[in-house]
């Protein structure tokens, strides 16, 4: 009965106010990592530049999510809690794209997006729980 209790409560953190947030920022900040890389590669080579980017858009990410999403003061520890969340994303990105680009035969574009998608809900677990807590303002 606890384990059905549990799956309740994990299925109910994906329709929430804070998953939809969670979404809306993380398409803001794909763009955000587009735009920065883009600029930055006229003064930078490319991969400096889209890594750097990647790492601004994750503070830009922290702040929005801790500001707008659960209405949390901002630090350095949780915005490096906040990053480390990613580490998971980046494995489970980079297994998926390279199955869809590999052995699927998508397009790099529609590889991302899928691999993108893919390792977005355990992230949000991760931020959710691990970076913001789960405090009452979290509800």
């Amino acid at each position: 009965m606890k384990a059905i209790e549990k799956l309740k409560k994990l299925l109910k953190s994906f329709v929430s106010r804070h998953f939809l947030m969670y979404v809306l920022i993380g398409t803001f900040n794909t763009l955000n990592v587009a735009i920065i890389t883009h600029l930055l590669a006229m003064i930078l080579y490319d991969y400096p530049s889209s890594y750097l980017a990647y790492i601004i858009s994750l503070v830009i990410g922290y702040i929005l999510n801790a500001k707008m999403n659960f209405h949390q003061k901002l630090g350095i520890s949780a915005c490096l809690k906040f990053m480390s969340a990613y580490i998971p994303h980046f494995f489970i990105f980079a297994a998926i794209s390279t199955v869809a680009l590999s052995v699927w035969n998508f397009p790099p574009f529609w590889a991302t997006v899928v691999a993108s998608i893919a390792g977005s809900p355990v992230t949000y677990l991760i931020m959710r729980f691990f970076a913001f807590g789960n405090r009452k303002n979290n509800k």
